[in-house]
């Protein structure tokens, strides 16, 4: 019986050994899934999930035959934790980073863990230095903590987050934006994770703020045209309203995208849109990667808006009209109506750079060769070719045939252009801040064929607000709306033909041969012998009242003055003058020594205008209808034409 009892404690022994080996063997497996899910992570470079809801993600190995049981217990395991990680992601963030979390987030001490670091974010103020020069804002980036709603006095607090505040040297007296609270009258640019942001929203009860989020993705995604699109409220603003919205547009930065626009920001009560606190350039975004949110904010003044409380009876009696019609003045303003100046902000939040590796792209990309800045002087005497234009978001468009769009500067202060088939004139001036204006004035006003890029060469000029070289030697036009014209150096211009100074000439005007474009189908000479030009359009001359003329002969450009006396005498006097070689066939050489020969003119009874040279030639212009002469640009009207 002994022995039988024995071997009954034995076998006992062994089989509870067995179980606790099994049992260790289960919970080492379990260990080193853990660790192979820790070293995976690693290895990818995996971003730690943000803190507020972490999610944990268990890594399963294919059991084997010799293991199975070990296998199915920690496949158990797997399940368990599996189970409970999908019960806190709710709130992780994720591809869609407006889901609403299933359930309360908890406080955590490190709940700012996803914010980013001061040096993972970069922004450059350069384009409101003002003058051109370089005194810009200065910036400084801050980690805020940020305070639950539970902990804040006003019950809203605000999320942790990466704060850029700065400081204008030109005004050290303003403050710098308050880390804890938004105020709208301090330039600021605040990044929040979306996965926290989230977190504060709901617990918060905001559904409003979880909504717009989601509307804010939605339209960036979807990108309708603004004047179908509505911008949603800021929802790292609390209980805010946007009273009203203008000049809305999108807009890239680095490693995401965003839109900007135009806002008056209100609370429960409405108020007036003054200077003192009226208007802002509000910039919502998302990064690429969908886990942060970044909002913009600048405060703007309005040489169109009233000063105190001048509008208060206005908007007391119909506040939707009053907000209406203030929403319109801001669409309608021209961009240096508006202080900073709409396109100078658009490209400082375009230049923002989140996230390492945006960081190290915008710094190569600050190291290449910048345009430097140049006057009209300095780029005188040379004929400009326009190639194409891009925007500050990095898109271009080409131009099809650059060599009929031309731009020629004189030392004179007045410069000349070829826009497809239209020629005209203007004057040029710097003012003392460096800001460029051209000022077309005469054109002609043919109608191109279709395809042709003449209305928006047209547009380009008026909103020249700068000009650079590149390291190529290519002209640079910086426009008002930011982006920016391209000219190729296609050789010099004569300049060495100064015409005299103008002089009105009334006789001219009451003859009836001035303000009209006149085309040249060629001449007869003295002997009879007749030269025709297929395409006349292409050889156009144009004389004005106050003594000036243009002209196009080909490829080339050029300006001068004439006389002209009751007898009938014409003279007209050589001026600057392009000198590209056109195709083969051009008949520019003896478009410009028929003109140079012109000694009268006669305005026949139908209004057909006939030119002789001193040697007994002659020339039936065509008359292709009159010119526009210092007029405004309208709307949808490139330079009035």
């Amino acid at each position: 019986m002994a022995n039988t009892n024995e071997a009954g404690t034995h076998e006992g022994r062994r089989v509870t050994l067995a179980w606790i080996v099994l049992a260790l063997q289960i919970i080492g497996l379990i260990l080193l899934l853990l660790f192979a899910r820790d070293r995976l992570a690693a290895m990818f470079g995996a971003e730690p999930a943000a803190t507020i809801a972490p999610t944990a993600v268990a890594a399963v190995a294919e059991p084997t035959a010799d293991d199975a049981p070990a296998a199915d217990a920690a496949t158990a395991a797997a399940d368990s934790a599996a189970a409970t990680a999908d019960a806190e992601s709710a709130a992780a963030p994720t591809d869609e980073p407006t889901a609403e979390p299933t359930a309360a987030p908890e406080e955590s001490a490190d709940a700012a863990a996803d914010v980013l670091a001061p040096e993972d974010v970069v922004v450059d103020p350069s384009s409101l230095a003002p003058n051109g020069g370089v005194v810009a804002p200065e910036w400084l980036a801050q980690l805020v903590e940020g305070v639950p709603p539970a902990e804040a006095e006003d019950g809203v607090g605000i999320p942790p987050h990466l704060l850029l505040t700065f400081n204008d040297p030109a005004q050290p007296e303003l403050e710098l934006a308050a880390p804890n609270s938004i105020d709208l009258n301090q330039p600021q640019i605040r990044i929040v994770p979306i996965a926290t942001l989230l977190a504060w929203l709901q617990a918060r009860g905001d559904t409003a703020g979880q909504e717009a989020l989601e509307e804010l993705q939605s339209l960036l995604d979807e990108q309708p045209p603004a004047d179908e699109a509505g911008a949603p409220v800021p929802p790292i603003l609390s209980d805010a309203t946007q009273a009203l919205v203008a000049q809305l547009g999108y807009g890239e930065f680095h490693d995401g995208q965003g839109v900007g626009y135009v806002a008056h920001v209100t609370g429960e009560d409405v108020t007036p849109v003054t200077n003192e606190s009226g208007l802002n350039y509000v910039y919502q975004g998302i990064t690429a990667d969908g886990r942060h949110y970044v909002f913009m904010a600048w405060p703007m003044d309005a040489d169109f808006l009233a000063e105190g409380e001048a509008d208060a009876d206005a908007l007391a009696a119909d506040p939707a009209a009053y907000y209406d019609a203030v929403a319109a003045q801001v669409e309608a303003a021209a961009d240096d109506e508006m202080s900073p100046a709409l396109s100078q902000l658009r490209r400082v939040a375009g230049s923002l750079a989140i996230g390492a590796a945006a960081v190290r792209a915008a710094a190569d990309q600050a190291a290449q060769p910048r345009p430097t800045a140049a006057t009209p002087e300095e780029a005188a005497g040379i004929v400009w070719n326009w190639t194409s234009s891009r925007g500050g978001d990095g898109d271009e468009t080409s131009v099809e045939n650059p060599q009929n769009y031309a731009l020629v500067f004189w030392p004179d202060g007045s410069f000349n252009f070829m826009a497809d088939c239209n020629v005209g004139r203007g004057d040029y001036s710097v003012a003392d801040d460096g800001t460029l204006s051209l000022e077309p004035g005469a054109m002609t006003r043919a109608a191109c064929d279709p395809g042709s890029q003449d209305a928006e060469f047209l547009q380009t000029l008026p909103a020249a607000r700068g000009l650079a070289f590149d390291e190529s030697g290519d002209l640079i036009l910086t426009l008002a709306d930011g982006r920016e014209a391209i000219f190729a150096n296609t050789g010099q211009a004569d300049t060495a033909a100064d015409a005299a100074a103008p002089e009105d000439q009334p006789a001219a005007a009451d003859a009836g041969f001035t303000g009209i474009n006149l085309h040249w189908p060629g001449f007869t000479a003295a002997d009879g012998t007749t030269v025709a030009v297929e395409n006349p359009e292409d050889y156009s001359l144009v004389l004005l009242p106050d003594g000036t003329y243009t002209l196009r002969a080909d490829c080339n450009v050029g300006a001068g003055t004439f006389t002209y006396d009751d007898d009938g005498a014409l003279t007209l006097l050589p001026g600057p003058l392009t000198m590209a070689a056109c195709p083969e066939g051009s008949q520019s050489d003896a478009f410009l020594n028929f003109l140079s020969g012109v000694d009268g003119v006669s305005v026949a009874d139908d209004g057909a205008v006939t030119m002789t040279t001193a040697d007994g030639g002659s020339a039936t212009f065509v008359n292709a209808g009159p010119v526009v002469a210092d007029e405004e640009p309208g709307a949808g009207d490139p330079l009035g034409a």
